[in-house]
């Protein structure tokens, strides 16, 4: 399957929009046609984003109440919970896609296939990061598999570290929230923050107790804005995911994108991430009338290694 083919299949699992998600993008269309400026209508773009945000988390409980259970639980034995030794290396294996288009003009993607004399934006990457358990070093590969650099160390510290402070986080929801900016330190305030802090342990932490994750993900449901599908989508390997995302209305004006996280629908464990054009933007100088999908990550495995370089 090529990286093509796989973006594309994504756009089937992507959500139709409704008229509310549609309604900037037809905007920005009118002020185009007429020639006229980008002044938003503030007032009624908070009032929108208000009730976004209430139907957004009405929607978040009832798919983890789906997904989890009546009560919001999961039974989580059955998933390995193996912890590697201090002098132990976290293998990981990623693929990235991404679809070739050119944001240089703002919200107006152009494709590009690199006929212009420059490379194609797009294509599919592949590569590989080793992380010392025990003091966090990091390393990966760039475009050669066989050239391995050293990159710093993990942004949280010591996946060592990280586990034992996650592993004391409390089981109740709204007490975890309270409890993770003692993990992770930056993120900003409010439901943004809470959520970018979750993000960040499903994204970067490798072997969380199965039980923390069932926790996280509970919490991640009480959080205002937060969606989570109903159903299962495919990433771009064809693997079943339950998407995650949070409603960053800037960032959606400013771009014109939404983030989504993807969850093992089982373990809850992270599969990757992918990066969705929404709806009423311009492609190639054409309205959409349905989210795209332009970029994916996806987490192939992970396992322990005796040593840097090492597979599984």
């Amino acid at each position: 399957m090529d990286e093509m083919t796989a973006l594309r299949d994504l756009v089937e699992d992507v959500r139709p929009p409704d008229r509310a998600r549609l309604a900037p993008g037809r905007q920005r269309l009118l002020e185009g046609v007429s020639g006229g400026g980008r002044t938003r209508a503030l007032r009624g773009g908070r009032r929108l984003a208000v009730v976004c945000a209430v139907v957004a988390v009405v929607a978040a409980l009832f798919a983890t109440q789906l997904w989890v259970g009546g009560d919001g639980r999961r039974d989580m034995r059955g998933v390995p919970a193996v912890e590697p030794r201090a002098d132990q290396w976290v293998y990981r294996e990623f693929l990235e896609y991404q679809a070739p288009l050119n944001f240089r003009d703002d919200l107006n993607p152009r494709t590009e296939d690199g006929s212009s004399g420059g490379p194609a934006t797009g294509g599919k990457t592949e590569y590989e990061t080793w992380t010392a358990y025990g003091s966090g070093q990091l390393y990966r590969t760039m475009f050669d598999p066989g050239v391995i650099k050293k990159i710093g160390h993990s942004n949280l510290g010591s996946p060592q570290s990280v586990r034992d402070k996650v592993a004391g986080l409390p089981e109740d929801p709204e007490a975890l929230l309270r409890a993770l900016p003692g993990v992770v330190p930056f993120g900003g305030g409010g439901p943004q923050g809470q959520y970018a802090r979750i993000e960040t342990l499903f994204t970067e932490v490798a072997f969380i107790p199965p039980e923390v994750r069932a926790s996280l993900f509970r919490a991640l449901g009480t959080i205002p804005g937060v969606t989570i599908g109903r159903k299962q989508a495919k990433d771009a390997t064809g693997r079943g995911v339950l998407v995650v995302s949070f409603a960053d209305t800037q960032y959606a004006e400013r771009y014109n994108l939404r983030q989504d996280l993807l969850l093992d629908p089982e373990t809850f464990e992270y599969r990757g991430s992918r990066g969705v054009y929404l709806a009423g933007g311009l492609v190639d100088g054409k309205p959409t009338t349905r989210d795209i999908v332009v970029s994916a990550r996806v987490l192939v495995r992970v396992g322990v290694v005796d040593a840097r370089g090492q597979r599984p």
